[in-house]
């Protein structure tokens, strides 16, 4: 069966890597441009994007694909988060790890880049053909087909056809309605990395901190993270909530000269907010940068139609306050894989569409309620001392991030008793 597959991201490029160990001609298509490789090698969309949380649910998965081990050797397995104010002081720290095998009990930061180029060359290994610079302008589904056209004149045809193009996904507005369109939360904020090699920790007495440390200033409503993403590299999350949409494009990056003066800007602004001046040198030392703002997709009613479908932000596009983005991206990666290798002939394509619909929907709207129900207490005002509020809230927020209700969760469970109806 041919598959096209748009959107390159990890969860499309986790989703080809599947079909195309299961025998499957998948073809990936990506709005974003990306250097030329060599022969080879899988193609390279740059420094873009900071670190990956990825919990067990999500891990379970990139086993299931035969990159789990892989992915651990340049990431960092955690063991706990810790909570602070922006200021450093009153830690609060909560233990990350989940029950199940050993190898997936413990939550792993990586980032997006190196775990995109382990996906990449093994779909490169298996044949998976990648275009890149494609913007979808078409979808045309004929009985036994669906064409997709874009914007340089080319289309393709396939039996069936993914949408994997994310949060503002036009294979969502093209194929379910225009009216279905993300929300901007009001958050907006920059991603950098740093390796450890380019710090050197100034100020008179340095904070020893955790593999991910959030430091809080609900009243002002502004957070800067710092997370340990393996081989040296740690990311920053500046974010201030409730802002006006300042219209920065999503993964957009800086030239050279504009990003240190961009950073430069950040570090001293961190530092007025009351971050430690110690660790503000994480800031002003990134190699690279990316701003974002923070949207959040309505629930969807439908995952399929016809030939189409759905999966990863697309489908289900959610805040980040409970850390399970893209491991939920990665379960309808499983979920599919099951459901196709139980209806492995092409004719039965509804029959896998089915499965996917019926596991899906209920699970993703329970998750993205979650998203923003968390989200609403996490940006809310403290009370007037700011303290007791905001121990309250990490309590509440490491619950629900690390306890096993969503991290444990059992896709195989689900898709079995579907299948077996």
């Amino acid at each position: 069966m041919k598959v096209l597959i748009i959107g390159a991201g990890l969860v499309g490029t986790s989703l080809a890597l599947s079909l195309a160990k299961q025998g499957h001609e998948c073809v990936l298509y990506e709005l974003n441009a990306a250097e030329n490789a060599l022969d080879g090698e899988p193609v390279d969309f740059g420094h873009v994007g900071g670190s990956v949380l990825i919990q067990s649910n999500g891990l379970r998965i990139l086993e299931l694909l035969g990159v789990l081990r892989e992915a651990i050797q340049v990431g960092n397995p955690i063991d706990m988060i810790e909570f602070r104010r922006m200021d450093g002081s009153a830690p609060l720290a909560f233990m990350a790890t989940s029950t199940g095998p050993k190898n997936i009990r413990r939550p792993l930061l990586i980032l997006r880049r190196n775990l995109h180029h382990i996906l990449l060359t093994k779909c490169l290994q298996l044949g998976v053909t990648i275009y890149t610079g494609k913007k979808l302008v078409g979808l045309c589904q004929q009985q036994d087909a669906v064409t997709a056209t874009f914007a340089d004149g080319t289309n393709d045809c396939g039996d069936i056809l993914i949408g994997a193009d994310g949060m503002h996904s036009s294979v969502r507005r093209l194929e379910f309605g225009d009216d279905l369109k993300a929300k901007f939360t009001g958050v907006v904020g920059f991603i950098g990395v740093t390796n450890i090699k380019d710090v050197q920790i100034g100020g008179d007495s340095p904070l020893d901190v955790g593999a991910i440390a959030i430091f809080t200033d609900r009243v002002a409503k502004k957070q800067i993270t710092l997370a340990q993403a393996g081989n040296g590299n740690t990311t920053i999350d500046i974010v201030t909530f409730m802002q006006p949409d300042k219209n920065l494009s999503d993964w957009r990056q800086y030239d050279p000269n504009e990003r240190e003066k961009e950073l430069d800007r950040l570090a001293n602004e961190a530092v007025s907010w009351g971050f430690p001046e110690s660790l503000s040198t994480y800031i002003n030392r990134a190699n690279q940068l990316t701003p974002y703002a923070v949207y959040d997709l309505p629930n969807v009613e439908k995952l399929v139609k016809d030939r189409v479908l759905l999966i990863g932000d697309a489908a289900h596009g959610m805040s980040p306050s409970i850390g399970q983005g893209l491991s939920i991206g990665l379960e309808d990666v499983g979920v599919l894989h099951e459901a196709f290798s139980a209806f492995p002939d092409p004719s039965e394509y509804a029959m896998v569409f089915r499965v996917y619909e019926k596991a899906r929907l209920s699970r993703v709207h329970t998750l993205q309620d979650t998203c923003r129900s968390v989200m609403a207490k996490n940006y809310s005002l403290a009370p007037a001392d700011g303290k007791s509020g905001s121990t309250k809230v990490a309590i509440g927020l490491s619950n629900l991030l690390l306890g096993n209700e969503f991290g444990s969760y059992d896709y195989l469970s689900d898709v079995s008793k579907i299948i077996e109806e």
